[in-house]
């Protein structure tokens, strides 16, 4: 059920993009995106509709999509980690080679799945996450996330 970060495939196609979003995302059934935004409750938006994050504004309502990422950190952690690193403005390398993903397999693997939480698609401390995970499909380049 879980997997190491440095072990997931950075997409190079469309198809690959979906599939990360199906196994390392919270979906809404098998076929959709669990998506909310301040202005629109969460709801299903199906894969076959996203080609990037980016297309998420423009499928809610509000200026503000979020998504529920299939992995466990505290923002504690994140503080610890920038402070430890002597990081004032970015939490790059949180997410190292070790850090526990979930892989989603079925629904109901995800029973036992603490603190998964809802996190905005312009989320600062998960651009990592969603570079590696989504590729150039995150809306983020390479260059940003260094």
């Amino acid at each position: 059920m879980y997997v190491k970060f440095h072990t997931i495939n950075t997409p190079n196609t469309l198809e690959e993009f979906r599939e990360n979003l199906r196994k390392y995302f919270m979906g809404f059934g098998e076929h959709a995106l669990y998506v909310k935004s301040s202005a629109t409750p969460a709801t299903g938006i199906p894969y076959d509709q996203l080609s990037s994050l980016d297309d998420l504004y423009g499928l809610v309502s509000g200026y503000d999509p979020q998504i529920i990422p299939l992995i466990q950190y505290r923002e504690s952690d994140v503080r610890d980690f920038m402070v430890r690193n002597s990081k004032t403005l970015d939490s790059d390398g949180f997410f190292h080679d070790d850090f526990p993903v979930v892989e989603k397999r079925k629904f109901s693997d995800l029973g036992s799945v603490q603190g998964l939480q809802w996190v905005g698609i312009d989320n600062q401390i998960l651009r990592e996450f969603y570079c590696r995970v989504l590729g150039e499909f995150s809306g983020y380049s390479i260059q940003e996330e260094v």
